[in-house]
């Protein structure tokens, strides 16, 4: 519960920082940025490295890694260090298949044979009753064999 409580206090002043961020000097911006995320690395024990860019107005604002790719040998992560976001993909995933709907380039509640590349296959049978909208919310009935 203390993690939840430190990360979500430490989105808020965040995102507080970016609204007001014209009315502060940069250099203070990244001050209170340095302190805020570095004190999270401590507390936050089993996390070895962050990277944060913020975006504001289709400009990166801030762009900063902290801690350690490699902890072991004491490399440090930089802004091209890979991570391992697993699930965090969904709500991207998400948010583009509702653009692309409201833009009217798909629609969530067609089958998802009347797009490629399952369009093309020969034996579609099995996704004939299967939409966009199931596979974003896990209501296809199609069962991962890998997790099961």
């Amino acid at each position: 519960m203390k993690i939840k409580k430190l990360i979500i206090h430490t989105l808020i002043l965040v995102l507080v920082i970016i609204e007001w961020q014209d009315a502060i000097a940069q250099s203070d911006l990244n001050e209170n940025l340095n302190k805020i995320i570095e004190k999270c690395l401590i507390e936050l024990k089993g996390i070895p490295s962050v990277s944060i860019a913020i975006v504001k107005n289709d400009s990166v604002v801030y762009l900063k890694s902290y801690g350690y790719s490699d902890v072991e040998n004491k490399i440090n992560a930089n802004t091209h260090t890979p991570y391992y976001i697993a699930s965090t993909t969904k709500s991207f995933t998400g948010t583009l298949a509702q653009i692309l709907h409201d833009e009217g380039v798909i629609d969530l509640d067609l089958p998802i044979t009347d797009y490629k590349p399952i369009k093309e296959f020969k034996n579609k049978e099995v996704f004939e009753n299967i939409t966009i909208r199931n596979l974003l919310t896990h209501t296809s009935g199609i069962s991962n064999g890998y997790l099961v």
